[in-house]
């Protein structure tokens, strides 16, 4: 399948789900994560997850990284002026904006420079199992992804497991190190430094 037609029919099956399957998916993905076993963690990029697109819960897995590695820094991003995102440091006390996108920005001025990233949560749709995967269409992440160290953990978390294939990547798609689902971790080793 293409893109398009995968970007569709995700958001659908992942509209279609009730609070009570959502949270419990929340949890077994929070359970995946408790187990994986990570490196010190030092910077962590984590997206809002934007709840009209019932996107799995972030904040549970960011809070049990921050817990297990309690120097670890917390990052969001940020779309800046030219277009391009951005690493935010936050913390409890942080002010978030909702931009264009309807998405929430912390509105403070801590950019943390993409080299210091140890692990990204990147956003996605759904993923194929050459650790692939079909964002929002706008290639935030895949420009972000070629200015941070090469030793990054590239982390999807999925309500669903790979698909086969997906049609149209190109040479601009940048590859999971990792997807987390609540049932499974898929591991692209080819991708794992």
């Amino acid at each position: 399948m293409k893109k398009s037609a995968l970007r569709m029919e995700f958001k659908a099956r992942r509209n279609s789900f009730s609070t009570i399957e959502k949270q419990s998916f929340d949890l077994m993905l929070l359970q995946q994560i408790k187990n994986y076993p990570f490196n010190d963690i030092n910077y962590l990029l984590s997206y809002y997850p934007i709840e009209k697109h019932n996107e799995p819960n972030t904040f549970l897995l960011s809070g049990h990284l921050k817990e297990q590695f309690p120097a670890m820094h917390i990052c969001k991003p940020r779309i800046n002026e030219a277009g391009l995102m951005d690493a935010v440091y936050v913390n409890e006390h942080t002010v978030f904006e909702k931009n264009k996108y309807d998405i929430p920005e912390p509105i403070t001025d801590h950019l943390v420079e993409p080299e210091k990233i140890d692990v990204v949560f990147v956003p996605l749709l759904a993923f194929d199992t050459r650790g692939y995967r079909v964002g929002y269409g706008k290639g935030y992440y895949d420009k972000y992804l070629p200015k941070c160290n090469k030793n990054i953990l590239k982390i999807g978390i999925s309500y669903f497991q790979p698909i086969h294939n997906i049609e149209d990547t190109n040479e601009y798609d940048i590859p999971l190190n990792l997807c987390f689902t609540p049932f499974e971790v898929y591991e692209f080793k080819c991708n794992l430094s």
